[in-house]
């Protein structure tokens, strides 16, 4: 009996140091990723003094300029992807980090009025006089603000799955969330992020799956005929893979992630009716965060914004068969936004009878 004891407890022993181990290991090799890609991060990019602060960006391409605002989470890597074939296709992509993403500060915009100024005095300090601004997500706040409060340097706005609503959510009855709540949430830190680009790579499947079912409002039928259609399409999948990517690490992407869901649980309204450059809609017809990505808050008060549907989207619009003819929408309209109708002048009253 005590020969048993010995050998169990030695057994027990060597298994708690064969764990420790293994933990000791994942440690590691999370480390090393993390900090080689905060390098790949900062190499990527440069950080500029504006007017309003420090401002952390990158650009690609030849042409009429783009200025991107990312979702959350994000930066500059986030927008930067979502204006890569822009940048091949003759204009000039201009990527930030908005505040509190990566390296440009909360402090050099606060609020989604702060921060469309703040990018403004990143084009002042590029020496961009006019720009079209796309605006993906919580993003799309920004990039309207940008057209509302500068639009003698707005050529056209594109909005993509824009959160709308202000968002109020009683878990009890509503389990969707939009997505940068549940990336947040759900993510669980950078360990958590670094899973999730790790599984991304191993299993793809897998990862489409779980983000589709949360992007998503699809039956598991639907959702997994968007999933096989992905896998099918090396240029989707490859695109899917970076997007993941451009949420870790999770850390430098919190304090801008959160102060977006506490602005929009608040949102000031937006003036739509006094946008004054031609505004394109792009919003996935399955949108689990439908209920705040609701286009017609924006047709009903600016009736000339055109409005493109993705069939069987989410709120990820890049993804599934109706993808492709959806980009090709957006760089249509920017490379030849269409006239804004003047608004009809007021007559002159009458002038009084003698």
């Amino acid at each position: 009996m005590i020969s048993f004891l010995r050998w169990s407890g030695r057994a027990l022993f060597a298994l708690l140091v064969i764990a420790f181990l293994v933990c000791a290991g994942v440690i590691v090799k999370f480390e090393r990723w993390k900090k080689d890609r905060l390098a790949w991060l900062d190499a990527g990019s440069k950080v500029v003094r504006t007017a309003a602060g420090d401002v952390e960006y990158t650009e690609r391409g030849v042409g009429p300029a783009v200025l991107i605002c990312h979702g959350a989470p994000g930066g500059y890597d986030q927008a930067m992807l979502l204006g890569e074939a822009l940048a091949k296709n003759g204009f000039r992509v201009i990527a930030p980090s908005r505040p509190g993403f990566l390296r440009t500060p909360l402090t050099t915009g606060l609020l989604f009025d702060d921060q469309a100024d703040a990018l403004a005095a990143l084009l002042d300090k590029l020496g961009v006089a006019r720009a079209s601004v796309l605006g993906f997500s919580t993003g799309s706040q920004v990039a309207a603000r940008f057209a509302l409060r500068h639009p003698d340097r707005t050529d056209a706005l594109v909005l993509i799955s824009p959160v709308i609503a202000a968002y109020q959510r009683d878990p009890a009855t509503q389990p969707r969330q939009i997505l940068p709540d549940a990336a947040l949430f759900k993510t669980t830190g950078d360990m958590g992020a670094w899973f999730f680009v790790k599984q991304a790579r191993r299993d793809p499947r897998w990862m489409l799956d779980a983000v589709f079912a949360t992007d998503t409002n699809l039956d598991d039928r639907a959702r997994s005929a968007l999933v096989d259609f992905v896998m099918r399409d090396p240029a989707q999948l490859a695109f899917f893979r970076h997007l993941v990517g451009t949420q870790a690490p999770l850390s430098p992407r919190e304090s801008g992630t959160r102060n977006d869901l506490l602005l929009v649980r608040a949102l000031d309204p937006v003036a739509y009716e006094k946008i004054q450059a031609p505004t394109l809609l792009v919003a996935g017809s399955a949108d689990s965060g439908s209920l705040w990505v609701d286009l017609k808050a924006i047709t009903s008060r600016l009736p000339a914004a055109k409005v493109v549907t993705v069939g069987d989207a989410g709120h990820l619009v890049w993804f599934g068969p109706n993808s492709a003819a959806a980009q090709q929408a957006v760089g249509d309209f920017l490379r030849h936004p269409p006239l804004v109708p003047a608004p009809s002048a007021t007559p002159a009253p009458a002038p009084a009878a003698n």
